[in-house]
């Protein structure tokens, strides 16, 4: 809609349509709440080379599921709606999955470096009180505070909420 407001504005009022306009006007995206200009409409069938529509979109639609299903028996999967649908969205990749996922979950990333140990908080950050350094972040040097809950009132629009953050 955006993109036809602004088409006419720059080219003339209903001169230039886009795609997903045309299919609007011709009914593609359903009933629309108000009237259609019939010369809109009009301008749209000749935009999109088809026919205004009057019914459900989703009636035009062939029924697939069951070779939807079929499909991905062949490539192994499981019958499961799970599995159409991993094969109607990935139809390439589907067979690989279906028969490596016995096998678990695969890191695909680099592996993760070994953690660092943990450095000891400085002398002045285990002095702090629980709710925080005085800076109302509630954290001392950029670290969260060892003991003790921390609370904050966070205000959402009109109302006043209380979150309270335990260090596990």
């Amino acid at each position: 809609m955006g993109t036809q407001a602004v088409f006419n504005v720059l080219m003339g009022r209903y001169a230039v349509l886009t795609g997903e306009f045309a299919d609007l006007m011709l009914g593609y995206y359903g009933a629309t709440l108000g009237e259609r200009d019939p010369a809109v409409v009009k301008a749209a069938g000749e935009h999109g080379k088809k026919p205004p529509i009057t019914c459900r979109p989703a009636d035009l639609l062939k029924p697939e599921w069951d070779e939807l299903r079929a499909q991905a028996l062949l490539a192994k999967g499981d019958g499961t709606d799970e599995d159409v649908l991993t094969y109607a969205m990935f139809p390439q990749v589907a067979a690989k999955f279906f028969a490596s996922r016995g096998e678990g979950p695969r890191n695909l990333g680099k592996a993760p470096a070994p953690a660092k140990a943990a450095e000891p908080a400085p002398a002045a950050a285990a002095a702090t009180p629980a709710n925080g350094n005085g800076n109302g972040n509630g954290h001392a040097n950029g670290h969260w505070p060892i003991r003790g809950p921390v609370s904050y009132e966070v205000k959402i629009r009109d109302r006043s909420h209380k979150v309270t953050v335990t260090p596990v």
